[in-house]
């Protein structure tokens, strides 16, 4: 009886991941982040299945159940830690969005599977790690601690990554993104140690459909708030943002907003394809996120070849230092050669403070007609240079 409701839970939590599973495939991101997301849902679903299918099965007698039952069994044991290594390449990227750091420390994060695996294999041979016996009844080895410390050793490493990056994270918006990540940890130690203290019951597995819900949330969240092409905030997270900051402001609070504007990006996209365009907004937006990690400011894509930085202006020349900045970082990328454009932004920039803009949509307005009058500035003196030739 007990098997069966354990078998019935694992169908439950099953069905909840297959919704998420569609709901994420229907949103049709191709990003390496929502990917990993997929296959933790994808291996979770498997495991449930497969962990339904050995309640069910055991203590069954049937010609050949012992067999089966240990065949299913060795692939319990070489799938279940597939989740938590998945989460951990997740949690890399997640961190540090950047794929090739990811590649370059794959065979790192796969090495404690595959002693795992190994172990496995000599356990088809040489009872370690679990056995089955005539009644076809499971039952677990001196070795099984090994399969619990691969599990445990993989929602540490990935908790250590998290927290790691929280300390070096620029914004506080940032940081509490991450912190959400920490929780997936959680249920599945303590289900998975009451599971090996009570021999006989099921609690991880339950615990890891509680954890997934908890990061599928956050990853909701993302996606409603994050650009797709860039992975920036969009112009509805800016928004929420910029609302929270003029509400909590004091009189002694200046805010700044910079408003960006890609120069001659419709040429970029005329001689050299959409493909190409999509490219060099990523590298801006790459050039933008670098210099606002090193600064407590905010960075959002507003739409198109535009984006937006909002912060404090504590020294009263914060704006103006960073569009130098900017400039100056996106003149070392065009001296460099590496693409056959070159990039270049027209940048304005907007005050808030108690006698000046009073509101959102106002200070935003002013940020546009400063980036507008900047590049209608620059066309101008092109024109005059131009003319001079």
């Amino acid at each position: 009886m007990t098997n069966l409701i354990y078998a019935e839970l694992d169908i439950f939590g099953t069905l909840i991941l297959l919704i998420f599973y569609i709901n994420q495939r229907r949103a049709a991101s191709h990003a390496m982040e929502n990917r990993l997301f997929n296959w933790v849902l994808l291996v979770t679903m498997f495991v449930l299945v497969l962990d339904g299918a050995l309640w069910t099965l055991d203590r069954v007698s049937y010609p050949g159940s012992r067999a089966v039952l240990f065949g299913l069994t060795s692939l319990s044991y070489i799938v279940n830690p597939m989740i938590a290594l998945i989460w951990i390449f997740y949690c890399d990227l997640r961190t540090h969005s950047d794929e090739r750091r990811l590649r370059s420390r794959a065979v790192l994060y796969l090495f404690p599977w595959v002693l795992e695996v190994l172990f496995v294999i000599v356990n088809l041979f040489t009872p370690l790690m679990f056995t089955i016996d005539e009644t076809s009844h499971y039952h677990r080895d001196g070795f099984f601690l090994l399969y619990m410390a691969v599990y445990y050793v993989y929602l540490i490493w990935a908790s250590i990554i998290i927290l790691h990056k929280i300390r070096h994270c620029a914004t506080s918006a940032e940081r509490n993104d991450l912190r959400f990540l920490l929780w997936f940890s959680i249920p599945p130690f303590f289900g998975g140690t009451l599971q090996g203290l009570f021999y006989g019951t099921s609690f991880s597995w339950p615990c890891t459909v509680i954890s997934i819900v908890i990061v599928y949330i956050n990853v909701l969240n993302r996606q409603i708030f994050t650009d797709s092409l860039t992975g920036l905030n969009n112009r509805q997270m800016l928004r929420r943002y910029l609302n929270l900051k003029i509400t909590s402001a004091d009189a002694d609070t200046t805010l700044y907003v910079i408003m960006l504007d890609a120069d001659n990006f419709k040429n970029i996209n005329d001689s050299y394809t959409h493909s190409v365009g999509d490219r060099a907004l990523t590298q801006i937006a790459g050039i933008l996120k670098n210099l606002c990690n090193r600064r407590d400011c905010f960075l959002a894509r507003l739409g198109g070849d535009e984006f937006v930085i909002v912060g404090e202006d504590t020294t009263g020349r914060v704006p103006e230092e960073m569009v130098w900045e900017i400039e100056s970082r996106i003149r070392v990328f065009n001296k460099a050669g590496t693409e056959p454009y070159r990039l270049g932004v027209s940048a304005g920039i907007a005050r808030y403070d108690a006698g000046g803009v009073s509101s959102l949509d106002a200070l935003l307005v002013a940020a546009d007609r400063s980036m507008y009058a900047t590049k209608a500035a620059k066309k101008l003196a092109q024109e005059e240079l131009k003319e001079s030739l």
